[in-house]
């Protein structure tokens, strides 16, 4: 059989046929690729049977034709999960990164600022805790008892501010620092013992003795809590509540 030569014409055109098919087949150089299904960023450029390419993170397809992959982006697809195209300059644009909106933190709720007999009391504190009359631990037990009582964190307040001396404002807490009399806690657990709350006094003989005791080795600040507690309760006289003020004590 004859074989006819083949024209170096002939096959040129073949080739640039084929070329064009390829175009044809995926599309104008200008459109944004569709991004592949594996990874944000990755995206097909041209057919990968063929001669095409996959385009990494922050490059666009330019010529599909060839698989020509370009640094740059035309649409989203192009970058990473994290970014987005700013095609603020043009096509293509620049892939860059998402700025997370801060969680903004939220305002504190301020304490309220003492006011009147309770701020001149706890400033009584103070003075108690510059002289030694109390310690640290005990300077917020005395603080929170002046927000128990308005009467009692008078009383302490004129007191202390009237006091000439330290030993003077150590008067104040009701007792001698340290200990040995404790007059008015002992007389506190005495009024306990006699006083009715309810249908019966909040202590028993043998707890009265117990509470005496205990006055001649409580703190100064553990003798006011109690003492507190005391004058509260007996306004509103329960049992339980009234032995509440002594937990601890017996």
């Amino acid at each position: 059989m004859r074989d006819f030569p083949v024209s170096p014409n002939r096959t040129l055109t073949q080739i640039i046929g084929l070329l064009a098919s390829a175009a044809l087949a995926t599309g104008c150089a200008d459109e944004a690729p569709a991004a592949s299904s594996s990874q944000p960023g990755y995206t097909v450029c041209g057919d990968l049977s063929f001669n095409g390419a996959t385009c990494q993170p922050g490059q666009y397809c330019e010529q599909p034709q060839f698989g020509t992959c370009s640094n740059g982006c035309l649409a989203d697809s192009n970058c990473a999960a994290n970014q987005v195209c700013d095609l603020g300059s043009g096509s293509p644009g620049t892939c860059v990164n998402t700025t997370a909106t801060p969680t903004p933190t939220p305002t504190p709720t301020p304490t309220p600022t003492p006011t009147g007999d309770v701020a001149r009391c706890e400033a009584a504190c103070d003075a108690l805790l510059t002289c030694g009359a109390v310690t640290n631990t005990e300077l917020a037990t005395c603080k929170t008892g002046c927000g128990l009582d308005a009467s009692v964190a008078k009383l302490l307040a004129d007191c202390v501010e009237a006091g000439a001396d330290c030993n003077a404002k150590a008067q104040c807490l009701g007792d001698n620092p340290g200990g040995g009399g404790n007059a008015s806690c002992k007389e506190v657990c005495d009024d306990a013992g006699f006083f009715d709350c309810e249908d019966a006094p909040a202590l028993t003989p043998t707890e009265v003795a117990t509470c005496n005791a205990s006055c001649d080795t409580k703190s100064d600040a553990e003798q006011m809590a109690m003492e507190n507690c005391w004058d509260a309760a007996f306004f509103n006289c329960t049992t339980a509540g009234a032995r509440a003020c002594f937990d601890g004590w017996l």
